[in-house]
């Protein structure tokens, strides 16, 4: 089971997706039955999750409701019907127009967001863990959260551990 990350909070800053003055959407990540957004808002009101169909993708009206900044949100995924490489905005419930550019839907485990969940994540998350960075490029905090296998905070051994089971699901088309 995934659970926020205290950690986490501290990386985001409004990296995602921001064409919406006073809110963003950083990331959505799918884990199985759970998912996990990462988003910002200063407005008042709600927000909803809708399809590049316009098709609102949540079940509750007040799931996304409340400000602040970094603010990371576990929901089951049967309250939002998401899977990996949905292309999803976060729109105001009171100015439909009011909304933030389309984020790509990760999985945990898809460490450079590239939409496979390989090797080369394992590579990464490796050189990550000997070394204290990610070779070639800035890691974002959504390649953060997507590579803490176990959600506590840290990368280590148990996240690629972890991270060469979830190879071997895909591969085997679990």
């Amino acid at each position: 089971m995934l659970k926020p990350l205290a950690i986490a909070a501290a990386i985001f800053a409004s990296t995602g997706a921001i064409a919406a003055p006073g809110m963003s959407l950083d990331g959505i990540l799918v884990d199985g039955d759970e998912v996990v957004t990462v988003w910002n808002s200063k407005i008042r009101g709600c927000t909803a999750l809708y399809t590049e169909d316009g098709f609102r993708t949540q079940l509750g009206t007040r799931m996304f409701c409340g400000t602040g900044q970094g603010m990371i949100d576990v929901h089951p995924n049967r309250a939002l019907h998401l899977t990996r490489g949905d292309w999803i905005q976060m729109c105001a419930l009171h100015n439909g127009s009011i909304c933030t550019d389309f984020v790509e839907v990760r999985s945990i485990g898809d460490v450079n967001g590239d939409g496979a969940i390989n090797v080369i994540d394992l590579q990464i998350l490796g050189t990550y863990a000997l070394n204290g960075e990610f070779p070639g490029w800035e890691a974002d905090g959504m390649d953060m959260l997507a590579a803490d296998m176990n959600a506590d905070g840290a990368l280590n051994i148990i996240d690629i551990l972890m991270l060469f089971d979830a190879i071997e699901a895909e591969a085997a088309g679990l």
